[in-house]
């Protein structure tokens, strides 16, 4: 076995056994060689899954740092904010690893980072708190942000959920439910087929959605099931309800 493996392993029977405090020791004994970011991430994953956060950014403190064409530094630490917020570990760390990345300029984007991630994986709740601090920094919160979470409530026929983003999204962020997102994202999720739904374009009008937005979007998502008669209907009660 070599040195390599026997860290790993040692890390790993350490973990098992939660012998936390050796574990330190161990990784002050790395010596990074061909190969080493595939382990360093193996050791950062172990570690995560164990809450052994302060460890983990150890590990991305021996990786070695590459240079782009142009003699600049590239990032490290991408994986360790990915896993974190992947496996939904407690926002205040994920935050705080995120500072040091950047103070520290191992990894300068590393709040875009978590925030993309979070897009993806996270509940509403964490992902809120990564936007806030996204848009602190100077981030500007755009509509598409929302859409994998709303897909994601979506198919797990989340209703409340779905809604509770939308009201989120414009509460929080001033991000209203534009046309795009409702015809792409809401209706397909929430509509039954082929038909308007009197009780989902209430809901909607109940979490602040404009009457104009929610029928734009409807009538295209009729045309789309060729139904142009509801598509026709709509269009008729818009114009009669502004007129």
């Amino acid at each position: 076995m070599n040195g390599s493996n026997l860290i790993t392993q040692s890390i790993l029977l350490y973990l098992k056994f939660e012998i936390f405090n050796s574990i330190p020791q161990i990784i002050s004994k790395i010596q990074p060689g061909v190969g080493y970011s595939a382990d360093a991430a193996n050791h950062i994953y172990h570690l995560i899954n164990k809450g052994q956060i302060d460890a983990a950014y150890r590990i991305v403190n021996t990786l070695a740092r590459s240079a782009n064409i142009n003699g600049e530094q590239l990032p490290v630490g991408g994986f360790l904010v990915r896993h974190m917020v992947k496996t939904n570990q407690p926002i205040d760390k994920v935050l705080a690893v995120c500072q040091r990345l950047t103070d520290e300029n191992l990894h300068p984007r590393a709040f875009n980072l978590a925030v993309q991630v979070a897009l993806e994986y996270s509940p509403l709740d964490t992902l809120v708190v990564l936007l806030r601090e996204f848009k602190t920094r100077g981030g500007a919160v755009r509509p598409h942000y929302f859409w994998p979470a709303l897909v994601r409530e979506g198919r797990a026929n989340n209703t409340a959920e779905v809604l509770r983003i939308l009201q989120v999204a414009e509460a929080e962020f001033g991000v209203g439910s534009n046309t795009e997102t409702l015809r792409d994202y809401v209706l397909p999720l929430l509509s039954p087929p082929n038909q308007v739904s009197g009780e989902v374009f209430s809901q909607l009008r109940s979490v602040g959605v404009t009457i104009g937005s929610i029928t734009s979007a409807y009538v295209v998502h009729m045309l789309r099931q060729h139904n142009l008669k509801e598509a026709a209907l709509l269009v008729t009660w818009l114009v009669l309800k502004v007129s």
